[in-house]
């Protein structure tokens, strides 16, 4: 799918892209450039809904020691935050014809770094602008985690403002399993569906 899908080649394109922006802007002793692919099961350039978590986790990278990986940004990844995520759209009717998951940085981040720095989230969402420019159906983001919102309202919504954004938690563990938020993250990605419609 991922080679032959009409829908997912200009996303395929585009991670190529940021594949070589990455790479020539590489220094000695960073991390290696691993950008997953989008899952082509989803909503390719079609997305209405844009689901922005953080950063991708070990579970995207096909060469994870131990682990297979799948290599995309997806809902069916084998970890927390993907099948919470997973549940959470099929509890609310958002289904992969409407949406598509990314990340506000949207290459891995080094082993030893748990959080994205200001730069790293700046980079993000310039790439994110131009994703946007891609998706001529896109109607909703759904940012999901402090870092993802801070991002959005600082890099993002002043450049493009005939989107509709949504707040909400991370559907990582951390949050999820805290009282009260899955609901909170069901009820916002309601507001998701009232827009676009179910599938």
């Amino acid at each position: 799918m991922l080679l032959h899908d009409e829908g997912a080649q200009p996303l395929r394109r585009f991670v190529e892209e940021l594949r070589g922006r990455r790479q020539s802007s590489r220094r000695e002793g960073d991390a290696p450039v691993i950008v997953p692919d989008f899952d082509p099961a989803e909503a390719g350039v079609d997305a209405r809904v844009l689901l922005c978590l953080e950063s991708p986790g070990p579970m995207t990278h096909e060469a994870r020691a131990g682990r297979q990986g799948s290599g995309f940004v997806s809902p069916d990844n084998d970890d927390e935050t993907a099948a919470n995520m997973w549940s959470l759209r099929q509890a609310v009717g958002l289904g992969p014809s409407r949406a598509l998951m990314w990340n506000i940085v949207p290459w891995m981040l080094g082993p030893k770094v748990k959080r994205p720095t200001a730069d790293e989230l700046a980079m993000g969402a310039m790439e994110l602008r131009r994703l946007i420019a891609i998706l001529p159906r896109l109607e909703v983001i759904v940012a999901c985690g402090l870092p993802a919102q801070r991002a959005m309202t600082r890099h993002v919504k002043p450049f493009v403002e005939h989107l509709t954004y949504i707040d909400t938690w991370h559907t990582g563990a951390q949050a999820m399993n805290q009282p009260g938020l899955r609901a909170d993250v069901e009820r916002d990605l309601r507001r998701a569906v009232d827009r676009v419609g179910r599938e």
